[in-house]
């Protein structure tokens, strides 16, 4: 393997925060081995902050700190503010409508916010002398345009980003537009989506820069025991456990698990791993549950909590009703573990579930469906836990698919030649 040289990393809060970006646990540590030094850029604060491996920085660069509105405006009065907005209104028939709509969101605070961090980091970059270096962004609406802006002025070798869920996927912004995504994949020399599904959602809305967006897997570790566990003494005889993982959001509709589990005609155990705004409307379902049902809801567990418990628990099935995902780390991570995985078949779920893995549900599917599923995935001997765990091995193996990707970032930044 190549050994490359530097990389400026751009996070939304990595390492900052305990949770959040959960996928780069497993991707930093590939990062480190395979390139000489790795420079990670928060967008922002939280608390707490996790360790990075011994050749990554942290660099909190003047963006943590809220611009003022006076620099904002400053900003969007520059020559570069006016160029990436008429080239933006140029690129896509109704992007003049949705703009000017959704001007606040869409470009007086974004756009200002994004061309303070070029201006900042190009300062950043000639001082540390890594101009010759590769950027990357974690995520496709985040430093996105900076980047790319920075990219264009010969400020990096190359530079490519990711692009999960929220920030391809058109209908979860205004207007249905992803904010400036022309004039950002525009000035990157690539864009990977981390499901085939949304790499064709990139390619339909950006058909102008359909070669250079790609696909690149995200991964989990193996666990560290791939045996089957023998059944815990407090699982031997017990009903079914069936488990979800989320954040409790609207769109992620955990209420309809219990309407779901009400309708199953044996015993079952339920533990959800998960907190957020819906917690009472979640609650609420899960008290007018029977009594042959069990519940819990476990609020915030850290990620390492939850494989810990897939390891000491016999875990019969992981169910999902959410309504958009882009490939979801949680069945990933139940994959590794050999639990079969009941999900509604949206975005990028069907190709992390199929007949070796789960069941799919239709995208309209209720909780009547989901129990009817879920019936079928609880018979003894439906699912081979082996064969389950074979597919997380060839395709979502974090270190081989960390290893490619890294492969491919090199091959983009030796392909590009010295920066300007």
């Amino acid at each position: 393997m190549s050994l490359a040289p530097d990389l400026v990393l751009f996070t939304a809060a990595y390492p900052f925060g305990t949770s959040s970006e959960t996928f780069l646990e497993a991707e930093l540590p590939v990062l480190g081995a395979r390139f000489r030094r790795v420079f990670v850029l928060p967008s922002h604060r939280d608390e707490g902050a996790r360790p990075l491996p011994d050749n990554a920085e942290l660099v909190e660069m003047p963006w943590l700190d809220d611009a003022s509105s006076l620099r904002r405006w400053g900003a969007l009065a520059s020559p570069a503010a006016v160029g990436s907005y008429a080239r933006t209104l140029a690129a896509r028939e109704g992007n003049l409508g949705v703009y000017l709509g959704h001007y606040r969101r869409l470009y007086a605070d974004m756009l200002a916010r994004e061309l303070l961090k070029e201006r900042w980091l190009q300062e950043w970059l000639e001082r540390m002398g890594l101009r010759d270096a590769l950027g990357y962004d974690y995520w496709f609406v985040n430093s996105t345009l900076a980047l790319a802006r920075v990219r264009a002025s010969g400020g990096f070798r190359a530079a490519v980003a990711r692009a999960h869920a929220f920030d391809l996927y058109e209908d979860r912004w205004p207007g249905h537009r992803v904010p400036f995504a022309e004039e950002k994949a525009r000035g990157l020399d690539r864009v990977f989506a981390v499901s085939e599904h949304g790499a064709a959602a990139l390619r339909r809305s950006l058909p102008g820069q359909r070669e250079t967006v790609g696909r690149a897997y995200l991964g989990v570790e193996r666990p560290k025991e791939e045996a089957t566990p023998p059944v815990p003494l407090d699982d031997e005889g017990a009903p079914p456990l069936v488990v979800s993982c989320a954040s409790l959001k609207s769109r992620k509709r955990i209420d309809l698990i219990p309407e779901s589990l009400a309708r199953l005609e044996r015993p079952v155990r339920w533990v959800h791993f998960g907190d957020g705004p819906e917690r009472e409307r979640v609650e609420a379902a899960a008290a007018a549950l029977p009594d042959r049902v069990e519940w819990t809801l476990a609020g915030h567990v850290d990620r390492d909590e939850v494989l810990a418990f897939y390891r000491r628990r016999s875990v019969d099935a992981l169910v999902s009703m959410s309504e958009a995902e882009g490939l979801p780390f949680s069945m990933m991570e139940a994959i590794a573990h050999g639990i079969p995985v009941v999900a509604v078949g949206v975005q990028g779920v069907p190709e992390l579930v199929g007949e070796d893995t789960g069941i799919l549900l239709d995208p309209d599917a209720g909780p009547l469906e989901a129990a009817a599923a879920l019936t079928r995935a609880l018979e003894p001997g439906r699912f081979d836990r082996g064969r389950i765990r074979a597919v997380h091995r060839r395709l979502f193996d974090a270190e081989s698919n960390y290893n490619r990707f890294c492969d491919v970032l090199i091959d983009c930044w030796q392909a590009q030649g010295p920066a300007r």
